[in-house]
Parts: C-alpha cells; sequence; structure tokens
C-alpha cells in the first residue's frame, strides 16, 4: 500500500467512526450509562477510606450477602496472604477488609468459613504478621 492511500484510508476511517459517535451511535455502542434505579448490577465501585464500610456498601448495592452465601454453607474466602509484612505495608489484602467478610458470611447463615492463601513467604508468619489471623478469629473463622 502506498503511503498516499494509507493515509486516505485512514482519515476517512476516521472520519466514518467519529461521525457514528457524533450522531448518537456512542451510546449504541457503549450502551447506555444512565442505568435505571432499580437494575439489577453485577459489578459496583465504591470510593472511600474504610475497608469495613466500603464492604458493606458495595455488598448491599449486590442485594446483600445473602444472594451469594446460603445458610448451611461452607464459604472459603481466599484474599492476598502471599507476603510475610505488617498491614501498614499494604502488601496483603486488609484485614479488617477480611473480617467484616468472614462476619457477613456467618450473618448470612454459613456453616463454616474457612480463610487460606498460598503464600510466597512462610504461610504462619503470612497468616499472623499480616494482621489476618487475628481479624479471622476475631470473626470465629
Amino acid at each position: 500500500m502506498k503511503r498516499r492511500d494509507f493515509i486516505f484510508k485512514g482519515l476517512g476511517a476516521g472520519i466514518l467512526a467519529g461521525s457514528g459517535v457524533s450522531l448518537n451511535g456512542f451510546s449504541r455502542l457503549m450502551g447506555n450509562p444512565d442505568a435505571p434505579q432499580d437494575a439489577d448490577f453485577d459489578l459496583v465501585a465504591v470510593k472511600g477510606t474504610d475497608p469495613a464500610a466500603m464492604f458493606d456498601e458495595g455488598i448491599n448495592s449486590l442485594g446483600g450477602m445473602t444472594e451469594f452465601v446460603k445458610p448451611g454453607q461452607t464459604v472459603v474466602v481466599k484474599p492476598n496472604i502471599g507476603w510475610d509484612t505488617v498491614p501498614e505495608r499494604a502488601a496483603n489484602t486488609n484485614p479488617e477488609l477480611i473480617g467484616r467478610i468472614i462476619k457477613r458470611c456467618f450473618e448470612a447463615g454459613a456453616k463454616s468459613v474457612s480463610v487460606f492463601d498460598n503464600t510466597c513467604d512462610e504461610w504462619k508468619k503470612c497468616y499472623s504478621n499480616s494482621g489476618i489471623e487475628k481479624e479471622v478469629i476475631a470473626a470465629g473463622g
């Protein structure tokens, strides 16, 4: 292909794509960004600084934990506990978040909740030093 043909075809494709977007083609292409308030969502995003409160807000907007955990079920929570480091370094999942998830699982009727990961460092140290062990025990997991 000659350089001139490439440039003209590229410009033509750009104009065609741009006209589709400007003629309300964008909303058809990307879906309606203004979903109705009563829509059932599969995914939510939550902003904030308190992981436990953010989890509650997110799970409630998805219908609550009972949408995912049924009475009598055995639940496995698989956070990132890969590193032997303290929570302040943020290398692992926030331990308060894990505690809140376990608590909500039991409130939804879970028979048992287990928490584990395939760690990179020695697993006992990772579990303890990450703060996750303390939260799991406190939440009854």
